[in-house]
């Protein structure tokens, strides 16, 4: 979205995508001094990154279409989980809580065969625990009903 919105970024991915962007010694891209948040420690830096992307949270449902073109990106589904429960937080409004059923084949050692299924959270599947929002983002997973346009990916407003 900011590519679109900001030709001066878009120029820079153009020359990052075409190789003629500056190289480290190491043969990587220089990123830009301006879209670089210099780390301080852990918590506090996720907070500052947050606060960038995410300003005002408590504005947000006067301003929809703005929050929807926000985004942060990670590497790992693990800090996705630790920012996603961090903004819930933050979100105004009452949380909604809404939990998986897990069942096991063997009956022998159900509790403790759920209580381990209950603490995996796979690629594609959301967590046990899931804390929601009115007005919070979501993703779908799964392809509900495509002809409806309920596909992986769609995001909604909950």
């Amino acid at each position: 979205m900011r590519a679109m919105l900001d030709p001066l970024f878009s120029e820079y991915l153009l020359r990052i995508g075409n190789g003629v962007e500056k190289h480290h010694f190491c043969n990587m891209v220089k990123l830009l001094c301006n879209i670089i948040l210099p780390f301080e420690e852990d918590i506090l830096s996720l907070n500052n990154l947050i606060n960038i992307v995410f300003p005002n949270l408590h504005d947000y449902i006067e301003k929809l279409n703005y929050m929807i073109n926000c985004v942060i990106l990670t590497p790992k589904n693990e800090y996705v989980d630790q920012i996603n429960n961090i903004l819930i937080e933050r979100f105004p409004g009452d949380t909604f809580k809404y939990l998986s059923f897990d069942e096991v084949l063997d009956n022998t050692q159900q509790g403790m065969q759920e209580d381990f299924l209950n603490t995996l959270t796979p690629n594609g599947i959301p967590p046990h625990e899931l804390i929601l929002k009115q007005n919070c983002h979501v993703m779908l997973l799964r392809n509900i009903n495509p002809s409806q346009g309920l596909c992986n990916g769609t995001r909604l407003i909950c």
